[in-house]
């Protein structure tokens, strides 16, 4: 059935257009489903005009003869490869090590960096890369394979450096060849990505940790978020893990259950997101309370899992790489944050900005091995960010975040449940039912607040 002028008139309302009366004839005469007409408007490209006209709606008709804009998702973990034992850890580390010493040497300062072992038996000005050993006051710890070596930060460093990451360093080596005084601690680092040209604007929706299963899932905002999104004109959901609040992942959880068998908790998931139009693709990743391993990297959801969903649900590992047409996303659920944010002075899960940048500035998702997050002793290292995102994605915190840096978003996902009875315990008060929305016709992003009184 054709829609009608006043429902064409409030779905161009919807995305900030008034509609002529032909330019509202000439769609009537083409399309008649809803989907249709949204994916008409995703191709305007009248930025600079209130009105959309004949002429406007024929010139994105013209751009749908078009071929298809690029999809991709890469570097995508799927099988293990681990070895169980002490090789598997040396050949992980040593992964971690060689990734992270090429992003390094590419930095002007860090050119001409020596092993460890020849700086200390050289002595003088040196430059060396390693990886921390062990963080002190006012020095720290590194090693590479060569050896290790004991380093006094800078008077004026204000920096933060934490264990296992790989970091540059510039100074004079002391007489005995132990210990090199820093004039400067260099991080891997990012450069400010170029924006692509986007062929046809689009928008993206993120959000994070439904928890469904839960006694404190937000089914009603949720259901509200869905509605929403039918006439929303976004093109892509991502959601970034902890899709359900799983069976047995923290103590007395059964108490806090609704739905207390995983697979019904998935199945009610497929069934809430098969309201999402199929003009929408949706990409998953998993987190901390899905039915995969716990350690890092994650592999998708199980087939018989994955196979409930409708057929524009796409599952994908943790973390995962997207390319959408053009836009570079780096999806990880941000387990690893507890352990940063706790390494950090002045950093909370109120206050965690500076956790995120840092992840980006070490270029790795989980600098930090050996505490609350189990790490998979992969022979590669999959959590090293190889590549700059335009945005990266984080969740696991309940809470919403958007910063740019240098040209990168770091953006932090809010959650669909309410208080648990553990974060009460711990004082912390989540930020729930937020979706936030990037648009590539301003490349920006809005928050939208779903949530309703109790």
């Amino acid at each position: 059935m054709t829609l009608s002028v006043d429902e064409l008139v409030k779905l161009f309302l919807n995305h900030g257009y008034l509609i002529s009366s032909d330019a509202a004839e000439l769609i009537r005469s083409r399309f008649t489903t809803r989907e249709e007409v949204l994916q008409l408007i995703s191709r305007i490209s009248a930025r600079d005009r209130l009105v959309v006209d004949r002429e406007v709606v024929e010139e994105a008709l013209d751009r749908r003869l078009e071929p298809e804009p690029v999809v991709e998702v890469v570097n995508l973990y799927k099988a293990p490869n681990i070895e169980p034992n002490i090789e598997g850890f040396k050949s992980y580390f040593r992964s971690r090590f060689r990734k992270l010493t090429r992003i390094l040497k590419g930095i002007p300062s860090m050119r001409g960096a020596i092993p460890i072992a020849n700086a200390s038996r050289l002595g003088g000005e040196v430059r060396v890369i390693g990886m921390v050993y062990s963080v002190g006051n006012r020095h720290i710890e590194i090693e590479d394979e060569t050896g290790r070596i004991r380093v006094i930060l800078p008077q004026d460093f204000r920096g933060i450096v934490l264990p296992d990451e790989v970091v540059g360093v510039v100074g004079r080596v002391r007489s005995r060849g132990d210990v090199i005084a820093a004039t400067e601690i260099v991080k891997p680092g990012f450069s400010r990505p170029p924006k692509p040209e986007i062929r046809e604007h689009f928008r993206i929706a993120i959000i994070s940790d439904i928890h469904v299963g839960s006694k404190k899932f937000l089914e009603r905002e949720f259901r509200s978020f869905l509605s929403w999104l039918r006439d929303s004109g976004v093109k892509y959901l991502l959601v970034n893990g902890d899709l359900v609040d799983g069976v047995g992942i923290y103590p007395d959880q059964e108490e806090e259950l609704e739905i207390k068998d995983v697979d019904k908790q998935y199945e009610r998931l497929a069934e809430l997101l098969s309201q999402v139009p199929r003009s929408i693709r949706i990409f998953m990743i998993p987190g901390n309370h899905d039915a995969v391993r716990q350690a890092e990297p994650q592999p998708p959801l199980p087939e018989d899992i994955c196979s409930m969903f409708p057929e524009n649900v796409q599952c994908l590992s943790n973390p995962a790489w997207l390319n959408l047409e053009g836009v570079r996303i780096l999806m990880y659920h941000g387990t690893s944050l507890n352990d940063i944010v706790e390494s950090m002075p002045n950093a909370d899960y109120q206050n965690f900005d500076d956790a995120l940048k840092e992840m980006l500035r070490a270029r790795h998702l989980a600098p930090i091995y050996g505490r609350k997050l189990p790490i998979a002793p992969e022979k590669e290292d999959y959590l090293v960010i190889e590549e700059v995102p335009h945005i990266l994605v984080t969740g696991h915190i309940h809470s919403t975040r958007v910063i740019q840096e240098r040209g990168v978003y770091l953006v932090n996902a809010s959650a669909w449940q309410s208080q648990t009875r553990y974060q009460k315990l711990m004082n912390f008060h989540p930020v729930p039912a937020r979706a936030l929305v990037f648009d590539t016709r301003d490349w920006s992003f809005r928050e939208l607040d779903f949530s309703s009184p109790r």
